[in-house]
């Protein structure tokens, strides 16, 4: 309710889906600290320590009380709040990653490994994903610890058939439990997480093609192995074409552009390239699709007339068959040479 009374909605925001919210004043920070403890003898000193260091950030609030509890600083006595002697040693981390972070080393190691696996699936992620990733046939335990403890909370749908799918409470709980694991460790996980995402929808696997191409990019980011660059590729190109069956052209834009980015041979260019202006069909950006693939054979196979002619005329039919789909149509001239070299 305090929140609620804080927020004023995202001006412009048609759908309302954004608040911006208002640093709290102390006098708020108290009641929030009361409303997430109750009943608590904190010591006046040491709460405003926490007030000056929380900055009206009620997360940040939250995060502090959270990790005082972990760490046993706080503990429940007759139904209260109560300080124990650790609490006149506690040091307060100077920012909300900080505390985080000193959460997650509280945790037993099966638990922080659970949790730092689990962000590698992302913000959202599936129990059967993280017991491939851990080795851990059973997590009911070790989820429900993590539960309790507001990490993470259970969904009550999953967008896997069959599969349990939690989320991580916070975007920064998520954020700094992947930062905390090795780069390498990182990259295999991807890997691996990857192929158990083909594995479960052999069928669907291109429903599930902008997971695909994630996960594999980022694979191929830290581990340099092209096996991973060239699965990233696919299925960014993939990606792309269902994309434009959404009719969501910028998404398709930029999936298709990956797919160009992952390609390293002048082939695979080129390839990638016309892929993406025949997915674009007409207007500029499969106009300069074409033209570019267009230079890049002309740079490494010049001699290759076949190609060479498709790339042309597939260009050229844009500003002439269909030159009311660009806001920037090529002159006259360049135009003329154009289809003279493609004839």
């Amino acid at each position: 309710e305090l929140l609620r009374n804080r927020s004023t909605w995202g001006a412009g925001s048609r759908n309302y889906s954004s608040v911006s919210l208002d640093p709290l004043t102390e006098d708020e920070s108290q009641q929030l600290i009361s409303s997430l403890l109750g009943a608590t003898d904190l010591p006046e000193e040491f709460c405003k320590r926490i007030l000056r260091r929380a900055e009206g950030n009620p997360f940040f609030l939250h995060e502090i009380l959270r990790s005082l509890i972990d760490e046993g600083s706080l503990r429940q006595s007759d139904g209260r709040w109560v300080p124990s002697e650790k609490l006149a040693e506690v040091e307060i981390p100077d920012d909300v990653q900080a505390v985080i972070l000193s959460r997650i080393d509280l945790l037993e190691p099966a638990e922080r490994r659970v949790l730092q696996q689990a962000s590698v699936v992302g913000r959202n992620f599936w129990i059967g994903a993280v017991s491939q990733l851990t080795g851990i046939d059973d997590l009911s335990s070790i989820l429900r610890n993590l539960q309790q403890r507001e990490f993470v909370v259970e969904r009550l749908t999953s967008s896997i058939s069959g599969e349990l799918e939690f989320s991580f409470k916070h975007v920064l709980i998520r954020d700094v439990a992947y930062q905390s694991l090795p780069r390498r460790a990182r990259g295999q996980a991807h890997a691996e997480l990857a192929s158990w995402i083909e594995h479960i929808g052999k069928r669907r696997f291109r429903e599930r093609a902008e997971l695909l191409a994630h996960h594999y990019a980022k694979a191929y980011k830290f581990l340099d192995e092209d096996e991973f660059r060239i699965q990233a590729r696919k299925f960014s190109m993939a990606a792309s074409t269902n994309a434009y069956r959404k009719a969501a052209s910028e998404r398709a834009e930029w999936y298709g552009r990956r797919a160009v980015d992952l390609s390293c041979e002048p082939a695979e260019r080129v390839e990638a390239l016309e892929f993406l202006g025949e997915a674009h069909l007409v207007g500029d950006p499969a106009y300069r699709a074409f033209r570019e693939a267009m230079t890049i054979v002309e740079d490494s196979e010049p001699t290759d007339k076949v190609v060479l002619g498709r790339l042309t005329s597939q260009a050229a039919i844009i500003p002439t068959r269909y030159r009311g789909s660009m806001l920037n149509p090529p002159p006259r001239a360049e135009l003329v040479d154009l289809i003279d070299r493609g004839m």
